[in-house]
């Protein structure tokens, strides 16, 4: 087993991080779940009426704002490294650098 360096660590989880924070606020994800979800909060928060759920609805809308509580949660594979962590690590870091660099080609590249 290759063990990760804490700087890997970071930049991997940061990478993890952005994909899981625009998949969640920018994609539809599998079977439109996240783009459902995203259209139940706001309906919901304008039937209700209710704070919480108003807050929620604006929360799943901005990838800077999900963005903090994602990377509050995935730096315990930081913090607290296994094997399994570092796994999940490299995983998602691939992702997200693939996504990243989708985002980045889409705006300054050409598609054709």
């Amino acid at each position: 087993m290759i063990e990760l360096s804490p700087v890997l660590r970071i930049a991997l989880c940061s990478l993890l991080t952005y994909r899981i924070a625009e998949l969640i606020t920018i994609d539809e994800g599998p079977g439109a779940i996240f783009d459902s979800f995203r259209r139940y909060l706001g309906r919901r928060a304008s039937v209700t009426g209710s704070k919480i759920i108003r807050e929620l609805a604006l929360l799943f809308q901005c990838p800077f704002c999900i963005g903090v509580w994602i990377g509050a949660i995935s730096s315990f594979l930081v913090f607290f490294p296994s094997a399994v962590g570092d796994g999940v690590l490299v995983v998602g870091g691939i992702v997200g650098a693939q996504a990243l660099f989708s985002s980045i080609g889409g705006r300054f590249g050409s598609n054709d």
